[in-house]
C-alpha cells in the first residue's frame, strides 16, 4: 500500500495517495508492533491487562474504518481527501484518550 501510494505520488497520476501513504503507514506500524510483542516472552508483571488495551485500540480501529467507508460513501459534499482522512485523525485522537483513561485506573 505504502509503495503504490509513493508510486502516485511520484507519477502525479493518483488523487487519493496520501490517503494510502497514511493507511499503509498505520499497518506497517500495527504490523511492526504485533511482530515485536508476539516474539517476546509474556512477563505478567509487564504484560498486565495488555491484552484489554490491544483489544480496546482494535475494536475501535475497526469503528474508524466503519466510520470511513459510510463517510467516503455518503458525504459525497466533502473534498475526498477530508472524508477519507477526518475519521482516521479524530479516532485517534479518540483511542488516544480512551487508553490513557483506562491506564490510569489500571
Amino acid at each position: 500500500m505504502v509503495v503504490w501510494a509513493l508510486t502516485g505520488i511520484w507519477t502525479g497520476g493518483m488523487s487519493l495517495a496520501p490517503v494510502l501513504l497514511v493507511f499503509g503507514g498505520i499497518l506497517c506500524g500495527f504490523a511492526a508492533r504485533d511482530l515485536i510483542v508476539f516474539r517476546r516472552k509474556f512477563d505478567p508483571a509487564r504484560d498486565r491487562q495488555r491484552w484489554f488495551f490491544d483489544h480496546l485500540t482494535r475494536m475501535l480501529g475497526a469503528a474508524i474504518a466503519i466510520y470511513t467507508a459510510v463517510a467516503v460513501v455518503n458525504l459525497t459534499m466533502l473534498p475526498p481527501l477530508f472524508a477519507w482522512l477526518t475519521p482516521t485523525v479524530a479516532g485517534a485522537a479518540g483511542i488516544a484518550w480512551v487508553t490513557a483513561k483506562y491506564q490510569r485506573r489500571f
